[in-house]
């Protein structure tokens, strides 16, 4: 895991991000770099956390080789163009073998399994099971397209061989259902655990007078189409948005919600939970009556807590936020980023935050600028 953070107004934006990559269950290094620009010429930053590889291969080692082509063209138009560019080249590299559409399409397969069939008693639950999954799946939203035919006969019998090895022998009107499940499955907008990555990619293009920054769930590349989906966008330009200015935390947010918020993330959801209960026992004891009044009474309390979270946490600082100068960004990005670092070292789990953290600047004055990198300090943990 990690912490990462984009703060953007209509100046500028400021990215940061840690250091640190965990290798197995109990091993910290913090030599990983999560934040990437593509040169001088081009004012777009990127951030990568989840999976440092994508299909097998590094992100550093796709973004910087797209870096060295970018360096030689032009600016291009929007942010978005730089996305699309960015998997245009990919593609056009034809670097995945094999095995690692195998290894993805297996992924799958395996996380099909434990969460859906894990609780599996018989043959006739495996069959039910399956039906349901593919009743689900017709309401699912699809990110790619997969034909069932062209599917079963590329990858028809590694399936079949995962499900029966967990599942043992299987009659062939339940292998059909298989594949067709396993074919609707990865056509959706269900994603990989073992691939998913965040992808953040933020800046100008040519045209643009207002920065931006996108986040992307990148989840894999099969039948010649890359699976991912647009979680969110923030866009300081006034005939696109409400808002001059937002702080936009990504993978561990903790710490930024805690200072945004008042409240710990996982604290309130326990506060949550605990209202919730307090309801139900107080439904339970003297019925719902007055059911009414009561979901009234539990609303107005919620509006109330969200009203001084506003108006003494969230509120202020956003307030602030358009007001900043483009030095300030950074400063604010580096130190919520440390903050998140400063909780886990001390928290006694492993240090899945930490070690440098890279800080990187973006505005049509200047461009990109390096604020903070840990290639250039002399002194790392």
């Amino acid at each position: 895991m990690t912490a990462e953070i984009g703060i953007i107004n209509q100046r500028g934006l400021a990215l940061a991000a840690d250091s640190a990559v965990t290798l197995g269950t109990n091993l910290t290094l913090n030599n990983a770099t999560k934040v990437f620009s593509l040169g001088d010429n081009h004012y777009i930053g990127m951030m990568i956390y989840g999976n440092a590889e994508f299909m097998g291969i590094p992100w550093e080692v796709l973004i910087k080789a797209f870096k060295e082509i970018q360096a030689k063209k032009r600016p291009l138009d929007s942010v978005p163009d730089y996305i699309n560019s960015f998997f245009d080249f990919i593609i056009s590299q034809d670097i995945f073998t094999k095995q690692s559409y195998e290894n993805y399409v297996a992924s799958y397969c395996y996380q099909f399994i434990q969460q859906k069939l894990s609780n599996i008693r018989s043959v006739d639950d495996v069959e039910d099971a399956l039906w349901q999954a593919q009743h689900a799946l017709k309401k699912e939203q699809k990110l790619i397209n997969v034909d069932d035919n062209t599917f079963s006969k590329t990858y028809g019998d590694l399936v079949l061989q995962i499900f029966q090895s967990e599942l043992g022998n299987l009659d062939q009107k339940l292998l059909d259902l298989i594949l067709k499940v396993m074919s609707a499955y990865i056509s959706s907008d269900v994603q990989s655990i073992d691939y998913n990555t965040g992808l953040v990619v933020a800046g100008y293009g040519k045209d643009e007078l207002f920065p931006s920054i996108y986040q992307l769930s990148v989840d894999g590349f099969i039948f010649n189409q890359f699976k991912y989906v647009n979680e969110s966008i923030w866009n300081t330009d006034p005939m696109k948005t409400n808002y001059t200015a937002a702080i936009a935390p990504f993978a561990q947010q903790e710490m930024i919600m805690l200072l945004l918020n008042g409240i710990d993330p996982y604290l309130n959801d326990l506060r949550e939970r605990q209202l919730k209960s307090i309801k139900e026992k107080v439904i339970a004891q003297y019925g719902n009556d007055d059911n009414d009044h009561l979901d009234s009474l539990f609303s107005r309390a919620e509006k109330e807590f969200d009203k001084e979270c506003e108006s003494d946490y969230r509120g202020p600082i956003l307030s602030m936020l358009a007001n900043l100068s483009l030095g300030e960004l950074a400063n604010m990005a580096e130190t919520m980023v440390s903050l998140t670092s400063f909780k886990r070292k001390y928290t006694g789990s492993v240090r899945t935050v930490g070690g440098p953290v890279d800080v990187l600047t973006i505005s049509r004055d200047d461009g990109v600028v390096w604020v903070r990198k840990k290639d250039e300090l002399k002194d790392i943990d």
